[in-house]
């Protein structure tokens, strides 16, 4: 009898093994699978995104003038498609080679580095931007960025380097692509640093919006569309580090480049969005097909009832100047009034937004009513 159950042991954790084997098998299969899908799901999206927008980018990139602005969206447009089909290469092949696995595992990894460092420049260089130009700022945030980066490229070079393996397929005829082990244990953490540096530039643009003195078109759309980016750009990095922790879908989280795709789309919009604005701008004062208002709102908590503003503005395209009038009534018909500084007026000095390779504000006829708004015509 004992050598009987010692053998009916043996038998079920035989069996108990090929149970389990085929259990990882499975949950490999279904893993990579929905690894694929994603991926064919995202290069989907992003030529999807090319292909809808291409009309604006006909019309409000290729006829402006390289700069910055230009250059970040070409690479940000062209390098995100190009990772994705590398990646979707080394998705579907079958018996890939160890060397194959490794080269293209490189390219997908540091590429998509590359696209978050190309998406982060553009949004400092907003942030910039809503700050007037400072230098300090801009130093700041290259430094903070620095900082922050300095961690996932350690995990990148340190760590994945010797915790990640190429794992042999155990199914190689069913399962395509690269299979590699010790990834869900470090994956998280450069997708953390992008997260809070990300968190930090919208910070930024929500603390200038709601204290600057005064507000232009320019910063309402900067406000809006980098909402609209922090938000779905948000989603798309709680998923990537909650998926990383969870077996089924770690590989389909971190591999499928999912990511870097929303990062890449969402950054392209806010650049066109950015564009297309100054450019239609430019275009109405230019035919003078309208006549052109633009409106500055005062916070109440900086707003002074006692006194109104009429004068002549003055835009060198950093500075603001409009004469400050003490006790002038805004209904007293005051417009054909030609105010110098010889009347008692005073020119106070405001800094104002101007986008690279768009149009300055043009000099007209300033006042503040009495619901605190500084008014251009």
């Amino acid at each position: 009898m004992g050598m009987e159950e010692f053998n009916y042991k043996i038998a079920i954790s035989i069996i108990g093994g090929e149970t389990s084997w085929l259990e990882e098998t499975e949950n490999l299969v279904i893993g990579m699978q929905n690894t694929r899908y994603l991926a064919l799901a995202s290069l989907t999206f992003v030529l999807y995104d090319i292909v809808s927008t291409i009309d604006l980018e006909n019309k409000y990139v290729w006829s402006a003038p390289w700069n910055f602005g230009r250059a970040a969206f070409h690479f940000n447009r062209l390098l995100a498609p190009m990772i994705q089909v590398v990646q979707i290469v080394s998705l579907f092949r079958f018996h890939p080679s160890p060397r194959f696995c490794v080269i293209t595992s490189g390219i997908y990894t540091w590429g998509t580095c590359v696209i978050v460092v190309g998406v982060m420049s553009v949004l400092v260089a907003r942030v910039w931007l809503l700050y007037f130009r400072k230098l300090w700022i801009l130093v700041a945030l290259l430094v903070l960025g620095i900082l922050v980066s300095l961690p996932p490229i350690l995990v990148i070079l340190v760590a994945f380097k010797q915790d990640v393996h190429v794992n042999q397929n155990p199914a190689p005829d069913i399962i395509p692509g690269c299979l590699f082990s010790g990834m869900s244990k470090w994956s998280w953490i450069p997708y953390l640093g992008s997260t809070l540096y990300e968190t930090v530039l919208f910070l930024s643009t929500i603390y200038k919006v709601y204290t600057v003195e005064y507000e232009l078109p320019i910063i309402n759309r900067l406000y809006r569309d980098g909402t609209y980016y922090f938000v779905v750009v948000l989603a798309a990095n709680i998923f990537t580090m909650a998926g990383s922790r969870a077996p089924l879908i770690s590989g389909c989280a971190t591999g499928s480049g999912f990511l870097g795709s929303i990062m890449s789309a969402m950054c392209s919009r806010m650049l066109l969005s950015t564009k297309s604005f100054e450019a239609e701008r430019h275009e109405r004062i230019r035919e003078q097909v309208m006549p052109i208002s633009e409106t500055i709102r005062v916070p109440r908590s900086r707003r002074n009832h006692s006194s109104t503003y009429w004068g002549i503005m003055e835009v060198d395209r950093t500075t603001l100047y409009i004469v400050n009038i003490q006790d002038r009534d805004s209904e007293r018909g005051e417009e054909q009034r030609i105010v110098t500084e010889s009347d008692g007026s005073q020119l106070m000095p405001l800094p104002v937004m101007y986008v690279p390779g768009g149009p300055g504000l043009r000099s007209g006829w300033v006042r503040r009513d009495s619901e605190g708004e500084v008014v251009v015509h």
